[in-house]
């Protein structure tokens, strides 16, 4: 008898744990909802002021340290590639406002990985999203195309993400502002 009221504890346990997986599964969501509501309900109780947040980023680029990374540039082709980077875009989000952004991981395996990239005006409920796969290898001028120890691989998804992230939010906000 009691080694058989012991079986019935453990698995008494186990459904125990399964279901505490699941509430948290169900609490992370529920926090998730509601953080989307209360954002949705704020931007719509404090609207962005436009001109002043013109004027905030015009005086974010009058730093010298900010404004020397507004812009990337390398040369392709013989020509020069140019255009506002990932950072004056992320100044723009944080000012514009009532914007969230992210970066996701969806695909994962030994030699590619896949990202998406997303931004969301909450005011206007504009929701712009950008994916990108990649073959998980860099190139070292000493060895050609190597396969990435987790730094490197991690560098390489911050890198292609930052360029995903900047599509995106210049998607989201209006071209005359940037």
């Amino acid at each position: 008898m009691a080694g058989k009221a012991s079986v019935v504890k453990r698995d008494e346990l186990q459904v125990s744990e399964a279901q505490t997986g699941e509430l948290e599964t169900t609490a992370a969501a529920s926090r998730e909802t509601a953080e989307v509501q209360a954002a949705v309900i704020l931007a719509r109780k404090f609207p962005r002021d436009e001109q002043r947040t013109y004027d905030k980023l015009l005086t974010s680029c009058r730093r010298a340290t900010f404004a020397e990374e507004a812009t990337y540039s390398f040369p392709r082709g013989g020509s020069t590639v140019s255009g506002p980077s990932v950072n004056i875009a992320r100044e723009a989000a944080r000012l514009w406002g009532n914007v969230r952004f992210g970066l996701d991981i969806i695909r994962d395996d030994d030699d590619m990985r896949g990202i998406r990239a997303w931004a969301w005006d909450v005011e206007s409920n504009t929701k712009v999203s950008y994916a990108d796969e990649f073959k998980k290898l860099i190139f070292r001028k000493q060895g050609g195309w190597i396969t990435p120890d987790e730094r490197d691989l991690r560098e390489l998804t911050n890198r292609r993400g930052a360029i995903c992230m900047r599509n995106c939010l210049l998607q989201l906000i209006p071209k005359d502002f940037i």
